[in-house]
């Protein structure tokens, strides 16, 4: 039984309280729970009187009691440095999500200025041939000493 409900340790605890006299019998182990293993704090022989045994439960009670403070204490340290560990994950990776942020906005405008450049590039080139396309399709000039009535002069006057 008391190795199915894992209290092994209390077992032997009462087989090394049952080495004393017969003349201590009926016993009474007092018994805490301090992390995961239990331990004597005390016993009561069938000799002792009920202030006796009073004084000594009150006395494994107070134990108990400090043991659980101590352990509540220990918890709660440990669920402090959990919530600031995971704080920290949490601040990390979203520090790591604003500097992806960062640098996917920094590659766009990199390449909107590329884009940008191309198509500046693209229209010079295009006017370039548009100039070279136009120029082809015009006559060549009249040589200066051409007779007169080859060439016409236009003049505008303006107020």
């Amino acid at each position: 039984f008391l190795q199915a409900s894992n209290m092994g340790d209390v077992r032997n605890i009462i087989q090394r309280l049952a080495v004393h006299k017969v003349e201590a019998f009926p016993m009474m182990a007092i018994v805490i729970r301090e992390r995961n293993s239990y331990r004597l704090v005390d016993y009561c022989k069938g000799t002792d009187t009920a202030d006796q045994v009073l004084e000594k439960l009150l006395a494994g009670v107070d134990e108990y009691s400090n043991v659980r403070l101590n352990e509540a204490s220990e918890r709660r340290e440990r669920e402090e440095r959990e919530a600031i560990r995971s704080q920290q994950e949490a601040e990390y990776k979203a520090s790591l999500e604003a500097d992806k942020a960062r640098m996917e906005a920094k590659q766009k405008e990199i390449d909107e200025q590329r884009a940008e450049e191309e198509r500046r590039q693209k229209e010079q080139d295009d006017e370039v041939m548009r100039r070279q396309m136009v120029a082809s399709t015009l006559p060549e000039e009249p040589p200066v000493d051409s007779p007169p009535g080859e060439i016409l002069n236009v003049k505008f006057r303006l107020p």
